[in-house]
């Protein structure tokens, strides 16, 4: 008697389980909207001009919706707030040029890759910083939760800086991290490559420099858009619109248009 309650207990975990996960698309296209967290500070990917939010991230996150017949409800949080509304199913899908890593997969879903990136250093022109190996020491600025952050920390404590770890000043925003360049606070800024390449067209007194470590290796990484995870309907459908952009080379050209 105790198997068979148990088979029917497990049964029906099974049953709710797979009707949540495929209710998703039937709830978002009740609501006639799909709510899309991302972080409007990361150009040319996400940022705010004059009233609006615009970006590469936000024309993808209008095909995303395109595709499933509903408008896109853009909400702009911090970046660590835009995983957790994604991992507690507060928000529909994240997209904010979020890196693919083993970690955050513990917490939600990815879509496929939809663009690669290095970090890159933000110096004043002046320094002669080159690699990694020679952080050792100096005042960095990363923005909290971003790849600059994650890889500058673990350098630090297991990497090529590990005798000899740089200070970290941990920041908000990109705006931030240059305000502090500006005013001699740090030595150097963390940040992606493209957001990199715009600071220094808007500030010509820094420099923008790939982050390599002496051997000439550097710090790739993937984006991907993120997922509340046991939602595979949804996931196919940000994979099919995310590769049908590719093989367009959509996306590049949006790199290009909003850079």
């Amino acid at each position: 008697m105790k198997k068979k309650l148990f088979f029917f207990a497990f049964l029906c975990l099974l049953l709710i389980t797979g009707c949540t996960s495929s209710n998703k698309i039937d709830k978002i296209k009740r609501s006639g909207k799909i709510k899309i967290f991302t972080n409007a500070n990361f150009p040319p990917f996400e940022y705010i001009k004059g009233e609006k939010i615009v970006g590469v991230d936000i024309e993808i996150s209008k095909k995303i919706a395109e595709e499933i017949g509903v408008e896109e409800k853009i909400i702009d949080a911090d970046f660590d707030g835009v995983i957790s509304a994604i991992a507690s199913g507060k928000a529909d899908i994240g997209i904010a040029a979020i890196t693919i890593n083993e970690k955050r997969k513990e917490e939600i879903d990815f879509s496929v890759p939809y663009f690669k990136s290095t970090q890159f250093l933000i110096l004043p022109e002046e320094s002669n910083t080159k690699t990694i190996e020679e952080l050792t020491n100096k005042r960095v600025a990363v923005a909290i939760g971003y790849s600059g952050q994650i890889a500058l920390e673990e350098e630090n404590k297991n990497g090529a800086l590990k005798e000899n770890p740089s200070k970290i000043t941990h920041i908000n925003s990109i705006s931030e991290g240059i305000l502090e360049l500006k005013n001699k606070k740090v030595d150097a800024f963390i940040i992606d490559e493209q957001p990199a390449k715009k600071i220094i067209l808007e500030n010509p007194e820094f420099k923008a420099i790939k982050l390599i470590y002496k051997d000439g290796n550097d710090i790739s990484e993937e984006y991907g858009i993120a997922i509340p995870k046991n939602n595979p309907e949804l996931l196919n459908i940000v994979n099919e619109v995310i590769k049908k952009m590719i093989e367009k080379n959509e996306i590049n050209k949006l790199v290009i248009e909003y850079s």
